[in-house]
């Protein structure tokens, strides 16, 4: 009988970009985390393209017209593509509104997740993803035509048919000299330190639970993700050598559960790096527990290297900082990131935070981050759901000064749940993504009656864990364009706020967000 063993789960977010070209299966998009989210490719089968064709015909000016005139392309249409754990989605439901939310038609995505419709500028696209039992509604506001969207249906994990666990018992031997413990690790992960059970076997099998994984490339291919490592440690927890395994996809094992996975084969390294991290203008009031942390990301899966606080240096100076990586093949990129909690936030409702993405380094080196990029973030001090229209609710925040118009986008999320009449319960979600408003609040759009089923039902009471997320897209993602094609990546954190803030980076730049919830941690 296999033994099952209690994982700490650390929050995590993962990232990828998406192209829509013939790498992944069905031919659809394909992860790529260095590719930059404005070089999204929005080709669609040809049957799409030429309903494309026809409509921009439809509107060509007379033969006599010139000729420079009489060949100007219609306009594009919006691709949305769904993804989950397993890979394309199939048979999803997205809603097409008007600007004002109205809904204008609803559409079906195919064998390759995607659906195409042509739209007006400031249009508004819902994908309907879950049951009506458990509905997950995700709404991006000002779309325009030529948008290529992708919507990461992260419910899908948790979905997942069978157990979700891992045979991961054996590493390779001999273990390097002096091994005291191992420490083994998936997606986010992590047992903590073992001790030997004699030999190179692990004390337990290495259980996976839906919080371990994320949804990343594997290979060509993409769906579920946990990229797992074991290191050896000495008995002061010193890394002797480690070894890792990446592009692990789902596979049934032989009790009908998801994952197989073994680094019975892989070999022993010792090859690491010391990396510097240099914290610039560390604030000396109003702040509480600020935090510096590194990461490695492994097919869009963020490792945590550890978290710091100014004072942490030791025989280093104030805000210096050292991680050790793993050199080699296992990180796709690295990842840095100071934030910090208001000292006047009791519950831990909000933070600020700067991310910079980087290569995965070959060699030892260094990155400074400024504390001083944060003074110009707005502060939310507080978030509000109601739902005068039951079916569509709305989330309002104040802010201590100013508005959040100079953002480059807002993600918001609220929680729900209901009772549906003669069916049970209902458990939903909704997520909302906005380019940056002067206005307080955000309306979910309407759902026409055919799909009302994904609606909140009448009497549904909304949590009070509703979150705000303002994103300063900085050099990452200047433009409300760019946050909405990659504004699927984000993971918002309700209730408690954990470091890291900011999820892996589509591409290398710096990132700063503002987030705020509702629920706290008291």
């Amino acid at each position: 009988m296999r033994r099952s063993v209690l994982l700490l789960s650390l929050p995590v977010a993962w990232v990828a970009c998406f192209s829509n070209g013939s790498g992944g299966p069905g031919g659809g998009p394909t992860f790529d985390a260095s590719t930059d989210v404005t070089e999204f490719d929005s080709s669609m089968p040809d049957v799409q393209m030429e309903a494309a064709e026809e409509a921009s015909m439809d509107a060509a000016p007379p033969v006599d017209a010139p000729a420079e005139v009489a060949h100007e392309a219609g306009p594009s249409p919006v691709v949305v593509t769904v993804v989950g754990a397993l890979g394309l989605e199939s048979g999803i439901s997205v809603v097409w509104g008007d600007a004002t939310g109205t809904p204008v038609t609803t559409t079906t995505t195919g064998a390759t997740g995607s659906t195409t419709q042509l739209v007006a500028g400031g249009s508004k696209v819902t994908a309907l993803l879950g049951t009506p039992s458990t509905p997950s509604l995700y709404t991006i506001m000002g779309i325009e035509p030529g948008d290529n969207l992708v919507v990461i249906d992260r419910g899908s994990i948790a979905n997942l048919p069978g157990n979700i666990s891992s045979n991961l018992t054996t590493v390779p031997g001999p273990l390097p000299t002096n091994t005291s413990a191992l420490s083994f690790s998936a997606g986010p992960c992590s047992n903590g330190f073992a001790g030997l059970d004699g030999g190179p076997s692990l004390p337990d099998p290495l259980s996976l639970n839906p919080a371990c994984i994320g949804i990343g490339q594997f290979g060509a291919s993409f769906g579920a993700a946990y990229p797992a490592m074991v290191e050896a440690n000495d008995s002061t927890f010193n890394l002797l050598g480690y070894v890792f395994a990446t592009n692990n996809g789902l596979t049934m094992d032989d009790e009908a559960g998801y994952a197989d996975l073994s680094l019975g084969a892989s070999t022993w390294s010792t090859a690491t790096t010391a990396q510097t991290l240099i914290e610039n203008n560390i604030p000396d009031a109003g702040v509480y527990t600020p935090w510096a942390s590194y990461s490695e990301v492994a097919n869009g899966v963020m490792l945590p290297l550890g978290q710091r606080y100014p004072t942490d240096g030791g025989t280093l100076p104030a805000g210096t900082h050292l991680f050790t990586t793993h050199k080699g093949a296992y990180a796709d990129f690295v990842q840095t990131e100071l934030g910090y909690l208001p000292d006047n936030q009791g519950f831990v409702q909000e933070a600020f935070a700067v991310a910079t993405r980087g290569p995965a380094p070959t060699a030892d080196g260094s990155t400074t981050l400024d504390w001083s990029s944060l003074n110009t973030l707005p502060s939310l001090i507080g978030v509000t759901v109601s739902a005068t229209t039951i079916t569509q609710p709305k989330i309002t925040w104040t802010t201590n000064a100013g508005t959040l118009a100079a953002s480059t986008g807002i993600i918001v999320h609220t929680f729900w749940s209901g009772s549906i009449p003669d069916a049970g319960p209902q458990s939903g979600e909704w997520t909302i993504v906005s380019p940056g408003i002067s206005q307080t609040s955000l309306q979910a759009p309407m759902i026409p009656a055919a799909s009302s089923g994904w609606a909140p039902v009448s009497g549904s009471v909304f949590g009070v864990d509703a979150t705000v997320y303002a994103i300063d897209g900085d050099t990452e993602l200047p433009t409300y364009t760019q946050v909405r094609a990659a504004a699927s990546l984000f993971t918002l954190q309700s209730a408690c706020i954990f470091n890291p803030v900011i999820p892996p980076l589509p591409a290398a730049g710096t990132l700063k967000v503002v987030g705020y919830t509702g629920g706290g941690c008291g």
